[in-house]
Formats: C-alpha cells, structure tokens, sequence
C-alpha cells in the first residue's frame, strides 16, 4: 500500500488481528510497477479507495482530488521471494495493473496460485491498460468470472467486476 493514510488505517487493523493472521501479511509500503522509481499518488476527496498512481481519476465528475503525495514504486520481482508460495494475490490498483504486471517476472508469477482482480473499464482505459487479460494470460494465468465462468476474450466489458486469474502451471 503506497498512500501514507491507507497505510495507517492498515496497520490499525492489523493490530487488532491475532498473531496468527499477523504472521500472515506483509504490508510493504511502496506501489507496485514496471520500473523502480518514484511517482504521486492521487486521491479522491472522501474515497482513499480511489488512490491512484500517476495521474488524478475522478470516481465522478465533481469530485475534488486532494494535492498529490510522493511514493515509492518497486517491481513486484524486486519483493517477492523465489521460495514463497502465495495461494491469493488481491490486485486493485485502479487501472495500473498493466504497470504492476509490467514489473512481474514470470517466475514470480509461477510462485502465485490466484489473483482476485477488479476490473475496472475507466480507469484501465485511463491508464491505458486495454490489454490487461492478454498480460495475465501470457503470465500463465486463466481467467474466470466470479462464478467460474471462463473469460476467454481479450476485452471483458462489465463497468467494475471482479475477475479471477488462476495459474494454470
């Protein structure tokens, strides 16, 4: 989670968790992409949900976006262990996606079971991510709805819904 807010409230939540979920999660305070690096954050007055990274998407056309914050960009390569297995990944990075999986090796990919991913058609259009299942799949990854339904187009038009990409090696 790159947004210092977010952060916070992550970390309060996770306090109030037992050890055994603790132990569990890794909260690693950088943003997910293609190069490492720096970039801005951008956020929606009254929706740190819609934390974006590079540019300011408004969830509606009134919204003020508050001033931008500095953060660190990381490949998903350059953190994740060769010797750790991850049976979900939850991938909502408000139309980024193309950048987080531009900074994912395929071998680091192998070492995922599943992500769980928002599909989100403005702000992939946005970001300019229109290829994001053509990406996954050439990572080994086949895609479903949330009811198992395979996705086999290259484009899923659904507004924002939630996709699954399961390993298939």
């Amino acid at each position: 989670e790159p947004h210092p807010m977010n952060q916070i409230c992550l970390h309060r939540t996770l306090a109030r968790l037992g050890p055994e979920y603790q132990k569990r999660v890794a909260l690693v305070p950088v943003a997910l992409g293609g190069q490492q690096g720096s970039s801005q954050i951008y956020t929606g007055e009254g929706n740190m949900g819609n934390s974006v990274v590079g540019k300011a998407i408004k969830d509606f056309p009134k919204q003020s976006i508050v001033a931008p914050v500095d953060i660190r960009i990381e490949r998903l390569d350059s953190i994740l262990s060769d010797e750790v297995a991850i049976p979900l990944v939850k991938m909502d990075a408000q139309g980024y996606e193309c950048q987080v999986l531009d900074g994912t090796s395929r071998s680091a990919a192998n070492h995922v079971r599943t992500i769980k991913f928002e599909m989100a058609s403005k702000w992939l259009r946005q970001q300019n991510c229109l290829d994001l299942l053509p990406r996954l799949r050439h990572l080994n990854f086949d895609i479903t709805t949330d009811k198992g339904d395979a996705v086999d187009a290259d484009q899923f038009n659904c507004g924002v819904c939630d996709l699954y990409a399961r390993s298939n090696v």
